[in-house]
């Protein structure tokens, strides 16, 4: 999981709208940040862009609906939220 939320680095994880998606929270269940705003499960690869391409925040309801759209079969299926 540290290594997992190492990859929060500053220059690719702007987001800041909600303090309980947290890099310490999202990389316990399985996401670690691969571009910019964007999380993927390193077992299912469920990617979650967290801005439009516009550069604005997507609104919570809908990153809590990404973020546990990981496959049925997935270890960290239906965790967060």
């Amino acid at each position: 999981m540290v290594e997992r939320a190492k990859t929060f680095q500053i220059f690719k994880w702007h987001y800041r709208s909600n303090d309980e998606l947290n890099p310490y929270l999202l990389s316990s269940q399985g996401y670690e940040c691969v571009d910019l705003n964007t999380l993927e499960c390193i077992v299912c690869h469920n990617k979650v862009l967290f801005t439009t391409e516009e550069g604005n925040e997507r609104p919570l309801d809908e990153l809590l609906k990404e973020l546990n759209n990981h496959e049925a079969s997935c270890e960290y299926h239906g965790q967060i939220g």
